[in-house]
């Protein structure tokens, strides 16, 4: 908890160690999905993002540091056809408990 920001801790705080250590666990336990994740990082990806057809809502909190918003400002540029929403004073985990019901909404709204 301490090495958190701020905004992340303070959304976390109500929830007991118990709950925090189960809400890890849970994350953890297939670890494919974040080493697959951490793989699309860290290496050339296999296309060129200008050649992305389809249409790309990004999502940054504005004080994110493990998503930091200058990368969703290089891909919205990058991207043909993307739309980039900027979470103003936002953290990395408080910008998506707060705004979670704006993605699935964009994401459920038809094209």
């Amino acid at each position: 908890m301490r090495s958190l920001p701020d905004e992340d801790r303070s959304l976390l705080a109500a929830r007991g160690p118990a709950d925090l250590a189960a809400d890890a666990r849970e994350a953890l336990l297939v670890p494919e999905g974040y080493l697959n994740d951490a793989v699309l990082v860290f290496r050339r990806w296999p296309f060129e993002v200008e050649d992305v057809g389809c249409p790309v809502t990004l999502w940054y909190g504005e004080r994110d540091a493990n998503a930091p918003p200058r990368n969703g400002r290089w891909l919205a540029g990058h991207l043909p056809d993307a739309t980039l929403h900027l979470l103003p004073g936002l953290g990395h985990l408080e910008s998506l408990l707060r705004s979670w019901p704006d993605v699935l909404s964009s994401a459920a709204a038809p094209a």
